[in-house]
């Protein structure tokens, strides 16, 4: 993500590209932020519900050899 960034910053400081373009650049710079930012509230969330995942996983495996 973060060289899309960058990509996208040297699109839109670059002189001889059209206005159209440079928004476009813009809004994947948008886009990428907001993705970041998903990932980072998210992240801990679902890394909390794998360990719990693999938790009942356990327990199941568990009581079939009960």
């Amino acid at each position: 993500m973060d060289q899309i960034q960058q990509k996208s910053w040297n699109i839109f400081n670059n002189d001889n590209v059209s206005q159209k373009d440079k928004l476009l650049a813009l809004k994947i710079i948008k886009e990428t932020c907001e993705s970041k930012f998903n990932l980072i509230e998210k992240g801990p969330s679902v890394m909390a519900l794998n360990s719990l995942q693999e938790r009942v996983e356990k327990i199941e495996s568990n009581n079939e050899f009960r």
